[in-house]
């Protein structure tokens, strides 16, 4: 930590200095520098020349828009493309398990629009309305355009910027092109393993009798594998009365409501992943004004994720809590009411003496975790632009559909009752360093060997997700000569999206031993479905050889008191544990049974389905003059949703239809030919997130936490203005500064209440359960007792306006005619962005009583890139920081937040010659950690590890 500190300390100076003095170099000699070069005559090649034409186009364009162009064929300067987007001032980016770059916010917001070539990618998650880009390779793309202001002919949907992906043309391509691109990539915390990519490119054009001809294919592989390590819990939880004198601790109660780390993993990710990317495009001319073109994108991504953990569970009634004065931290609200943190204590359960198996059951377990997923996207789209005279009329239509199947499979393995209530757990959470927990088993049982322990439960979740749309969109343009007043244009768009989900359970189809009479001398319920308890040396060979130790030390390096090795299950497909599973559970079937052992089974609960039909019409006038140009325009859409979900074990629909007037200004004034200033306003709309609008229950198994959506949810609207500067110093250096302002009309705000969603359940296994305590059959089983089975139960509804404010600045300096050689191969980019919301009365952080901001915004981030290009040698670093943000409103009912996160990433490139290059690449390669926290910030919610990942390979291009 302390190395990041010192580098994050020192960027974050050197940065802010930057971009407020302007070193003294010599101005004049900039001044005197070339015109940019028009578009066609340059060739993108290198970091310069990427920097060069991404600085040509944010200088033409109309709107406020920023831009990232490809250094050559299949390279984008990052290797994934959300990675390439934090770079932008204004956007910042999440990261999915495996740490790599997933998801994104601009300006502080996550509703956003995502194009192809100006058409929609649609989401890789029915649930959401933004593909996370996991699956996709950043080699299919020729660069991004980040478009902060709209006008009236851009497609709504986006609150924060349309981000639209551009992909090669065969017209715009030099004929009889080939790239090859070959890597090898390396994960360090993933030894064992090398992985390889490869994607190639080829692109022609041809004239005959009937016209013009282009055909351009653009193909992708990549395999590769990955580890994370991390110590989690799914919240915290306050302890109940009982807790204070369970196991004779914790004999004084503090007066007021303690919480305690509730669920708590130390777990690790094995990733292997397989991305396969297709982009072929094919264009058409018979004449100068008439131009055919097809595209189309193909998409799989495939992983599997294994998962070995340990669960340290300390949300049971019979727990008891030993700890010192310095453990507890008391927090007092704004209100004046006081609650505290459990940082560190002793845990045990309670026991009794003539009883070995009372007390607190299945708290510390080992649960191997097997994910897989099969993602697939396509899209086809044709049409058309036909040019005569003045006029101008463009046709396209698209299909795309995405399917996202994904498969969860975990098994238990615990001690016998009688030790269960015997271990002991030492947990320390203080600090922000990796949490501690010494786990103590009874009877020198270790958890790295099958002695001792149990089977308990084979369990499997199938999710399958759909989504699609169809859209059609026509564009007309009249080129004007009257005045300032160059071109209209107008056009409509229609789109028909659908967003699917479905949800299948593992069910045992015989219990046969367990379900006879308890008096039957053939009775066993030891072997019977989810509540099996069968000693790993008694199952059968084929399942024992299935279950593994865990490989190499977890956590190696860190310090401290964790698990360190525990056995799992092996690395298997879905169907390799069906099999698995099936033998497990038929040691309960009736002899003659003959019938299938298990089927997956739909939960009724869960599914939704949405479509939703818009349609917009607009009108945009384009105008220009000596030193100004910019686009007015209003944009008409209608909205008409229709959500069908189970309610209450009912299928029920419900409409939720709503039109948007949309008007936009743009404008651009060149103050000199080389410094510009643009105003821009325009109101904007995006729509609720699918699952936001489902009622369906979101809940995992046997989870305290559960989500719920809202039908009525309105849409997101705003009134936004930008006021930007731009100076460019050269063709390859810009000095730029913005100022944004939006109104938000209508804020999401998140609600949670407790509830018991299966009064037979035992969520926490403390063998207590509603149903129980109204038998009244259990002195130990009270209603106060059985309530610790609650579900926290999040849903969205419709807030109040607010505000959301900042600052952007860049930097990119180019140093190639202002310094003497070898120096003249220096140049940097350095990007700032402060970003402020409020959203009066609508969160509140429920301990503090403090005001929350919007989720997932960072007040401060900035990007810093260093670059060398020199003859056969190109060299970048570049480091990104964002500040500490909120994640959600609510996790088990405390706000959850993100700690500040930093990182740097350095690129190599050698030329052997003109076509040959080799590279290097590592990301992440001061080994940053990810720490998230609950309520304060000592309060730990997980601490992950990702690691350095490296990559080596070559290009040829022909």
């Amino acid at each position: 930590m302390l190395k990041l500190t010192h580098l994050s300390t020192l960027i974050k100076t050197s940065l802010l200095t930057s971009l407020i003095v302007y070193p003294a170099i010599n101005i004049a000699a900039l001044a005197n520098e070339q015109e940019t070069e028009d578009p066609e005559t340059i060739t993108v090649t290198g970091i310069r020349n990427s920097l060069k034409e991404s600085a040509y186009i944010k200088r033409n364009a109309t709107q406020v828009v920023d831009v990232i162009t490809a250094e050559d064929i299949g390279k984008l300067p990052d290797n994934n493309i959300a990675e390439a987007l934090q770079r932008v001032t204004g956007l910042q980016i999440g990261r999915d398990a495996g740490g790599e770059g997933a998801g994104f916010q601009v300006r502080g917001l996550s509703q956003n629009r995502v194009e192809v070539n100006g058409r929609s990618l649609i989401s890789n998650n029915s649930d959401n309305r933004n593909n996370s880009f996991t699956g996709i390779s950043s080699a299919l793309f020729a660069g991004v355009e980040v478009i902060k202001s709209p006008s009236a002919s851009d497609t709504e949907g986006a609150l924060g910027a349309t981000v639209r992906l551009k992909t090669r043309k065969p017209f715009d391509t030099a004929p009889e092109t080939v790239s090859v691109t070959a890597k090898l990539g390396y994960d360090t915390l993933r030894e064992d393993e090398v992985d390889p990519e490869l994607s190639l490119f080829a692109s022609n054009t041809w004239d005959s009798s009937l016209g013009d001809f282009g055909a351009l294919i653009n193909v992708s592989y990549q395999d590769y594998n990955q580890r994370t390590e991390q110590v989690e819990n799914n919240g915290w939880r306050k302890l109940n009365g009982a807790s204070y004198t369970n196991g004779d601790v914790n004999a004084v109660n503090p007066g007021y409501p303690v919480w305690v780390p509730r669920t708590n993993r130390f777990q690790r990710f094995d990733y292997d992943r397989q991305k396969i990317g297709l982009d072929a495009s094919f264009q058409f001319a018979p004449n100068t004004e008439l131009e055919f073109f097809v595209d189309t994108t193909f998409i799989q991504f495939d992983s599997q994720q294994s998962q070995p953990k340990v669960v340290v569970d300390l949300k049971g009634g019979f727990l008891g809590f030993d700890y010192q004065d310095e453990n507890l931290t008391t927090v007092t609200h704004t209100d004046g009411s006081q609650q505290g943190f459990l940082m560190a204590a002793n845990v045990i359960s309670e026991t009794n003496a003539d009883d070995p198996e009372f007390g607190q059951a299945g708290w510390v377990k080992f649960n191997p975790t097997n994910q897989l997923g099969e993602e697939q996207q396509y899209a086809l789209a044709f049409g058309g632009t036909y040019f005569k005279n003045d006029y101008k009329l463009s046709v396209q239509a698209q299909t795309s559909r995405s399917t996202n199947d994904s498969k969860n499979i975990n098994t238990n393995y615990l001690l016998a009752k009688s030790e269960e209530v015997q271990q002991q757990v030492n947990y320390d959470f203080s600090g922000k360093g990796l949490p501690q927990a010494e786990i103590i088993l009874p009877n020198n049982r270790s958890g790295a060997t099958f002695d001792g322990l149990y089977m308990t439960n084979v369990w499997a979740r199938n999710n399958d997700k759909k989504t699609g749309e169809d859209s059609l969109k026509i564009d007309f343009e009249y080129t004007l000569d009257n005045g300032i007043f160059t071109s209209f244009e107008t056009g409509l768009r229609l789109a028909d999206r659908t967003a699917s989900r479905k949800e299948f359970q593992l069910a045992d189809l015989n219990n046969y031993l367990s379900d006879l009479d308890p008096s039957d001398p053939n009775y066993d319920d030891s072997t019977s479905g989810q509540n099996m308890r069968i000693a790993l040396t008694d199952l059968p060979t084929e399942v024992q050889n299935m279950i593994v130790v865990t490989d190499g030390e977890f956590m190696s390096g860190e310090a401290g008191a964790v698990p360190r090795k525990w056995i799992t299950l092996d690395h298997m497909s879905a169907q390799q544990f069906k099999a698995m599973g099936d033998i497990v559970l038929a040691l309960d079937d009736d002899p003659n049974y003959s019938g299938p052992v298990s089927a997956f089974n739909e939960t009724a609960t869960a599914w939704f389905d949405i479509e939703e039909q818009t349609s917009a019409i607009y009108a945009q006038q384009n105008f220009a003059g000596d030193n100004f140009r910019g686009n007015l325009g209003v944009r008409y859409v209608k909205t008409d949703a229709t959500v069908t979900a189970n309610q209450n074990g009912v299928p029920k629909s419900e409409e939720n239809n709503y039109s948007d007037f949309l008007p936009s200004f743009n404008i651009n004034f060149d103050l000199t030919d080389k410094m510009n200033i643009r105003f821009a306003a325009a109101k904007v709309m995006s729509r609720p997130n699918p699952v936001d609008l489902s009622p369906a229950l979101n809940l995992a198994g046997n989870s305290q936490s559960a989500t719920i959506g809202n039908p009525n949810l309105a849409p997101f609207k705003a009134t936004q203005y930008d006021l930007s500067y731009e100076w460019y110093i050269s063709d390859t250096s810009a000095l730029t500064a913005a100022i944004f302002y939006k109104d938000v009309a209508s804020f999401f705000k998140t609600g949670t209440r407790n509830e018991i969603i299966d009064e037979t359940q035992d969520r926490n296994s403390d063998g207590c359960t509603v149903a129980l305590a109204n038998e009244g059959s259990d002195v130990n089983c009270t209603v106060a007792k059985a309530q610790e089975d609650e579900v926290v139960l999040a849903f969205k509804e419709n807030g109040e306006s607010g505000t959301i404010q900042g600052l952007e600045m860049s930097w990119q300096q180019d140093f190639s005619e202002l310094l003497p050689a070898p120096f003249d191969g220096l140049g940097y980019v350095l990007n700032y962005t402060h970003t402020d919301s409020e959203q009066p009365g609508q969160n509140f952080n429920q301990v503090t009583g403090e005001e929350l901001p919007l989720p997932n915004l960072s007040k401060n981030s900035y990007n810093a890139i260093v670059y060398y290009e020199k003859d056969d040698v190109g060299v970048r670093f570049a480091y990104n920081y964002r500040d500490e943000r909120l994640l959600s409103n609510s996790q088990g009912g405390l706000a959850k937040y993100a700690d500040a996160y930093d990182q740097l990433d350095v690129s190599i490139d050698y030329a052997l010659n003109d076509q040959v290059n080799l590279f290097f690449s590592g990301s992440n390669v001061l080994d940053s950690d990810v720490y998230e926290y609950v309520g304060i910030s000592d309060a730990t919610f997980r601490y992950r590890k990702t690691g350095p990942r490296y990559t080596m390979g070559l290009r040829a291009k022909f």
